[in-house]
């Protein structure tokens, strides 16, 4: 894997080493093949119980996490992909975004993404550079709900 990948998987695994309630889903987070974009490999070895693989059905991943959330879990949710988290707006737009308002809690959700780097990517993966949230891991990982898109060319780079 490389380093980049590996080093933002095991800030995962040290956060949820920290958080009791936080758990990584998503796409081949669990797999073993994909390790969704590398992130789950360290997390799912250190804790199996709260790092799995889920189907893909965005919008229902996005409920979940609002959910998981509202019950006091801290819910990371990989998307593979930004294209795919757009997927799921109306969940985002008409639920996760209007939930203080409409219940006066604010959820806890850290939505992980990638974009860019069309390299071995089919064509409705060819998204360009948009991001939605830069900054560190750290800072998604806060309070709130966050929104953290990587570009794919960065995870797939080695550490200097």
């Amino acid at each position: 894997m490389p380093s980049c990948a590996r080093r933002l998987s095991e800030q995962l695994a040290d956060y949820m080493a920290t958080n009791p309630k936080a758990v990584l889903y998503g796409m081949g987070v669990a797999d073993g093949a994909t390790w969704a974009l590398g992130l789950g490999e360290v997390p799912h070895a250190r804790f199996p119980d709260r790092c799995w693989d889920a189907p893909a059905c965005e919008a229902t991943l996005t409920g979940m996490a609002l959910g998981l959330s509202d019950m006091g879990w801290h819910p990371i949710l990989v998307h593979c992909r930004t294209n795919f988290r757009w997927l799921a707006e109306d969940m985002m737009r008409n639920h996760v975004w209007r939930w203080k308002t409409m219940y006066g809690r604010e959820p806890h959700i850290t939505i992980i993404c990638a974009w860019g780097d069309t390299a071995g990517q089919g064509a409705q993966h060819n998204d360009g550079g948009w991001c939605a949230c830069g900054g560190e891991l750290a800072d998604a990982l806060a309070g709130g709900v966050h929104i953290w898109e990587v570009p794919l060319s960065w995870l797939r780079k080695e550490a200097s």
